[in-house]
């Protein structure tokens, strides 16, 4: 699967109720935007993993008093974790509402060390990078 469509079909539309809900609730919709940009982010894992549940989280931590930068910083590490050791796309990539959630799994990724990834993939990551103006 191309990371292009693999983002496609992670993206919301306009009517999904999870998102609806948490601004009735007084959620920001900056906070929304936040976990929508996390969730992109966030590896692909097999067997499901509800996004809702991983909302509620999120949500969660942020009223905690976490900082959002952090939790997407760990999002986009995680990811790379689990391609460096072959877990992304698998049901060893945690459910993203147990990364996020109360034990605070997230806070593992957020200083990781910088990781190998393969000559191949390290650079389609780096062309998506220029292609979308980051470099």
């Amino acid at each position: 699967m191309s990371a292009s469509s693999e983002m496609d079909r992670r993206t919301p539309t306009d009517d999904d109720h999870i998102f609806k809900d948490a601004l009735c609730t007084g959620v920001p919709k900056a906070i929304i935007d936040s976990f929508l940009t996390a969730w992109q982010h966030y590896p692909i894992r097999a067997g499901g993993n509800p996004r809702r549940m991983a909302l509620k989280a999120w949500i969660a931590s942020w009223r905690r008093g976490e900082s959002v930068a952090d939790m997407l910083t760990a999002s986009i590490n995680y990811r790379k974790h689990c391609k460096a050791s072959n877990a992304f796309g698998t049901v060893y990539v945690m459910h993203a509402a147990t990364f996020f959630g109360p034990n605070e799994r997230w806070k593992d990724f957020v200083d990781l060390p910088a990781v190998e990834l393969p000559q191949d993939e390290m650079e389609r990551e780096i062309r998506e990078t220029w292609v979308k103006g980051g470099g």
